[in-house]
C-alpha cells in the first residue's frame, strides 16, 4: 500500500503556485516551467535548487530549474518518450551543511506531450500510448492523480478504438474497474479525500444507482466481492457490454 510521506521540516506547496508545460523546439522536446505565485517560495533560501522530477512507467528524470531567486524558464527534456509522466516540483538545499535536502515540494499532478492523444482528455480514466510491447493495455494508478490506461503505441487509434471495440470494453475494462476499486479500498481509510477516488465513487453510484460505502480493512471478502461485482455489473449494463459483443461476434460469423 502506499503512502505519502512528509519528512521533518518539509513544506507542501500548492500545485497552483507552479505550471509546466512540453514544448518542442527543433524535434527536440523541453520543458517550461512558470512560478505563477511567489508568496510560497519566499520562505526558502534564494539559493535552493528549483527542481522538477518526472517520471513514468519505470522512466524518470529530474530536471534542474536553477535557483528559487534564479529560476530557469525552460530546460531540454532527455527522455523523449514520456507520454504523460507524473511531475513533482522540488525545493533542495545547496548549503554544504544541507545538500540535497528536501525543504519543499507539491504534489503530483499528470504532465502531457504535445503530441499524446488528447482526444479523450476528459473524465476520470485516460487514455495514453506508450511502448509497452508485448502487452496492449496497461493499467497505471497513481497516488493524487486520475488513473492512466496506458495502450500499445503500434495500435493505430488506441483511445477511440479501446472506448468503442466491443471486445476491449467488454472484456478489458471491467478488469480495470476491478482494478481500480481494488486500490481506491486498499488505500480509502488514509486517502479517501483524494478527489480523483471521491470522482470513482461517484461514478459507481450513477451506474448502480446506490451510494456504495467502501469496504473497511476488516470487511468480509465476501462483501468486498459483492461490492466489486455490483459496481462492475453495473458498468456493463449502462454500456450494454453484452449486446454488444453478441452483435459484433454474430456480424463476423
Amino acid at each position: 500500500m502506499r503512502r505519502r510521506i512528509r519528512l521533518t521540516g518539509r513544506r507542501q506547496l500548492p500545485k497552483s503556485s507552479v505550471s509546466a508545460k512540453i514544448i518542442e523546439r527543433e524535434d527536440t522536446k523541453w520543458v517550461a516551467l512558470a512560478i505563477e505565485k511567489q508568496e510560497p517560495f519566499k520562505v526558502f533560501p534564494v539559493n535552493a535548487k528549483v527542481k522538477l522530477r518526472l517520471s513514468e512507467n519505470k522512466c524518470s528524470e529530474t530536471i534542474d530549474f536553477g535557483t528559487v531567486g534564479n529560476p530557469e524558464t525552460a530546460e531540454r527534456l532527455n527522455n523523449s518518450e514520456f507520454s504523460a509522466p507524473s511531475c513533482q516540483l522540488r525545493i533542495v538545499a545547496a548549503e554544504e551543511d544541507q545538500q540535497g535536502l528536501l525543504l519543499g515540494s507539491t504534489g503530483t499532478w499528470t504532465l502531457r506531450s504535445p503530441d499524446s492523444d488528447r482526444t479523450h482528455d476528459d473524465g476520470i480514466l485516460l487514455f495514453q500510448t506508450w511502448d509497452i510491447s508485448p502487452q496492449i493495455w496497461k493499467l497505471d494508478i497513481r497516488e493524487e492523480e486520475y488513473p492512466i490506461l496506458y495502450l500499445d503505441k503500434s495500435i493505430v487509434g488506441s483511445a477511440s478504438w479501446a472506448r468503442s471495440d466491443p471486445v476491449f470494453v467488454g472484456c478489458v475494462l471491467p478488469e480495470v474497474v476491478r482494478k481500480i476499486f481494488g486500490e481506491i479500498r486498499e488505500r480509502y481509510a488514509d486517502d479517501g479525500e483524494v478527489r480523483w477516488m471521491q470522482d470513482w465513487l461517484n461514478w459507481a453510484k450513477e451506474v448502480t444507482g446506490h451510494d456504495w460505502e467502501v469496504p473497511s480493512a476488516e470487511a468480509e471478502n465476501e462483501e468486498v466481492s459483492l461490492w466489486m461485482d455490483e459496481i462492475v455489473e453495473g458498468f456493463c449494463r449502462k454500456h450494454g457490454v453484452i449486446d454488444k459483443l453478441r452483435s459484433y461476434v454474430g456480424g463476423r460469423e
